[in-house]
């Protein structure tokens, strides 16, 4: 789809918290409706989003990387953790 995810200096793995991006133009995720803006999860990669493709926006983050993306108008939403 045109983005870059490559491989991260450490891997990530174990509890983290994630904070629900909802500042950016178009508000809160769909994806997110009804959850609060940070809640604990769990993460499994060894690998981080570089760069998003065309038409997506990050929608939350760890401390250490990008966790969840979305194309709003294509209905397309991604994570990049386990909920907990």
């Amino acid at each position: 789809m045109g983005g870059t995810v490559e491989k991260a200096e450490r891997r990530e793995y174990g509890r983290a918290q994630l904070s629900i991006d909802d500042s950016k133009e178009g508000g809160a995720s769909d994806l997110f409706t009804g959850i609060p803006s940070s809640l604990r999860v769990w993460n499994s990669h060894g690998d981080h989003v570089r760069m998003l493709p065309d038409g997506f926006r990050t929608t939350g983050r760890t401390e250490n990387a990008i966790s969840a993306v979305e194309n709003a108008e294509r209905k397309i939403y991604a994570v990049e953790f386990h909920p907990k």
